[in-house]
């Protein structure tokens, strides 16, 4: 399979997948998260997850994309918009629809959203990608290239393969940083690790890295086990053959990363730092005793050694009266550290007063200390490596399922949606509401049905609607248009439980055309027409003001005899249009019964110089715009009559 991408997508799937293999499987897996600026939509077409066929024609594929980002803004996660993207797709496969309401049917059981959890929003909006870099910094040196070739691809950590020869000629090069990794049992002094072993290091450094993220994830596990959803979450992954079932002991990982490990080795090199000052207080100590010491000569032996001049029989006593004070303060200070387990047989560079300090030795012991260290934080790397670094990744998918979870519930429940009945005949929906408005008039509309609010109908597949201007007849496509999105998407819809809704091959919306438009666009037009008569793949086409691309008479005509065409394939359509009156004297001239003619009527003004419609359309009734209502509506607008002659006013109430 050939890429199409653009640079910088290449780059990205260069860094983070290597290979197109490695990508697929992250889809197909549902690891979206690992995706990052890719975009999936485009993925999804690559690699044949969305549906072939046109089910969006462009003017209704960005009603898809409003209706989806309506839903992702319900998301404490930029990254989730993948998910949803990836998992509820719009497609028109009945049995992939069962399946997206089985899922959310496990939703709606959940008992309370994520506003009543602000700490596990924040948790969710903390969300960041495990970052994979190694941080041991020592030399690491080998025998074998493969295991050198292996830890690069994996880990891309830099280990450098000598050979037998290079690795004998340079053995005394060799320093306490010096790590080796290696299958072979080597007679050396430094640090060995088999590859197995230096991976737990390396996977354990990793964890450690990592710790802050991955507290952050185990919380959103743990606070989800709290409010009894983590259970839903899972159940609601696996209808998407995903995972998210943790098997991970959460609180001893916390512990462990937590855990303060070192505090005495930390204090013995504070001690080997802090030597000197054992060194003054020893000196002190000898000071004391040599200023104090009585030493036993008699007169005659005194009066010999002053006169030779002698002063080393002198010193000589006072070193054998001090000597086993220093060796004594010595080896104090010796099986200290050996009891650390460090190797020191000496520590001072003389024997005498003043006591001086070995700086190699210190050095040593300095060094000695540090390599403790870093074994006691391999032997930290290795105990975290026993942790599953898979289990840890995959609180990625859950905490990402978990925000998805909570978004598409709170959507849900904000917009009061409800499963329908799917079947292959009619098209209705009761109480239905335009969800891109607040507070909407529920309205009942449909088609290929035999009855709707009481009225009986003759299951006309096409309607024409007709009425007044702001009456909400756009609203009212949209409002049907928002169905078959949601339906497409497999989610309830912006109707009550007793709707009824179907699959269709192609959604085609034909946007009201503003401004002037010019012979192009009417062109551009016809052509749209003829592509969607010349195919028999079933569509629901919403048309609005088709005349306005046109001159109305032509317009007129050309929309009857479009949807007399229609009318014979299988088709659902609504239009409409302020032709209303012209296509229905077609209609019954044609004695044509199979497209119905609705209307949406004003029924007045309110306080604010407002039309009042009922929105609600009436059945086989055409719509009445009353433009005496939009003259009083002008009448009323004192600030519109401000700067203007009474004699204009007067005019404007003769029309009326």
């Amino acid at each position: 399979m050939t890429f199409n991408y653009s640079e910088n997508i290449n780059t990205i799937l260069e860094k983070t997948f290597k290979t197109e293999k490695a990508l697929k499987k992250a889809l197909l897996n549902n690891e979206i998260h690992k995706l990052d600026q890719l975009n999936i939509t485009q993925l999804l077409k690559i690699f044949d997850i969305e549906p072939k066929s046109k089910l969006y024609d462009t003017n209704a594929k960005k009603h898809l994309t409003k209706v989806q980002d309506m839903i992702t803004s319900n998301f404490h996660n930029e990254k989730t918009n993948n998910y949803l993207r990836k998992l509820f797709y719009a497609d028109n496969c009945e049995k992939l629809y069962k399946q997206r309401k089985k899922s959310i049917e496990i939703v709606n059981q959940i008992s309370s959203d994520l506003g009543s959890q602000p700490d596990l929003k924040e948790n969710i909006s903390d969300i960041e990608n495990l970052n994979g870099k190694v941080t041991l910094f020592q030399s690491f040196y080998t025998l074998e290239e493969d295991i050198e070739e292996k830890l690069y691809n994996k880990y891309k950590i830099k280990i450098q393969v000598l050979s037998q020869k290079e690795f004998s000629e340079n053995y005394t090069k060799f320093d306490e940083d010096s790590v080796f990794v290696t299958n072979e049992d080597l007679m050396i002094d430094f640090p060995t690790y088999k590859p197995d072993e230096f991976e737990q290091i390396i996977i354990g450094n990793i964890i450690k890295n990592n710790k802050d993220r991955i507290e952050n994830l185990v919380q959103v596990l743990d606070k989800t086990k709290i409010s009894q959803s983590q259970e839903l979450i899972e159940k609601f992954a696996g209808e998407f053959k995903t995972d998210v079932k943790v098997n991970l002991d959460s609180e001893k990982l916390l512990e462990t990363l937590n855990e303060q490990r070192g505090d005495e080795l930390k204090q013995l090199t504070q001690s080997i730092i802090g030597i000197g000052e054992d060194l003054k207080q020893i000196n002190l100590k000898l000071k004391e005793k040599i200023e104090g010491q009585s030493i036993n000569l008699q007169g005659e032996e005194l009066v010999k050694l002053l006169n030779s001049g002698n002063l080393k029989q002198i010193q000589d006593k006072i070193k054998e009266e001090t000597y086993e004070l220093i060796k004594e303060s010595e080896q104090v200070l010796i099986q200290k550290f050996k009891g650390a387990k460090l190797k020191c047989n000496y520590i001072f560079s003389n024997s005498t007063y003043p006591i001086e300090l070995d700086e190699d030795v210190q050095k040593d012991l300095l060094n000695q200390t540090e390599r403790m260290e870093k074994e006691l934080e391999y032997e930290e790397y290795k105990i975290l490596s026993k942790f599953s670094i898979t289990e840890i990744k995959k609180l990625y998918n859950y905490s990402y399922f978990t925000d998805l979870v909570y978004g598409i519930k709170k959507f849900i429940d904000r917009y009061q949606l409800n499963y329908p009945t799917l079947q292959k005949e009619n098209y209705v929906l009761h109480q239905g509401r335009n969800i891109y408005i607040d507070n909407a008039s529920p309205i009942t509309y449909g088609l290929s049905t035999d009855e709707l609010l009481g009225t009986k109908l003759n299951s006309e597949k096409i309607s024409v609607l007709t009425g007044a201007n702001s009456g909400g007849k756009t609203t009212l496509l949209e409002m049907v248009l928002q169905s078959q999105v949601l339906t497409s998407m497999g989610f309830p819809v912006n109707g009550d439980s007793s709707s009824t809704v179907k699959f269709y091959d192609e959604i085609i919306y034909l946007k009201k055309f503003t401004g002037t438009q010019g012979s192009g666009a009417f062109e551009q037009t016809i052509r749209n027409l003829v592509e969607i008569l010349d195919s028999n793949s079933s569509k629901f086409l919403l048309i609005d003001e088709f005349e306005a691309v046109t001159e109305p008479g032509a317009a007129a005509k050309i929309l009857i005899n479009f949807l007399m065409e229609l009318n014979e394939k299988d088709i659902n359509a609504i239009a409409v249009s302020h032709l209303g009156l012209e296509i229905k004297d077609y209609l019954e001239l044609k004695n044509i019964k199979s497209i119905r003619i609705d209307g949406i009527s004003a029924q007045g003004l309110d306080d604010k110089g407002n039309l009042v419609t009922t929105h609600q359309p009436q059945f086989y009734e055409l719509g009445k715009s009353t433009p005496e209502l939009i003259l009083k509506r002008i009448l009323q607008d004192d600030s519109f009559w401000k700067n203007k002659s009474k004699d204009a006013k007067d005019i404007l109430n003769k029309m009326i």
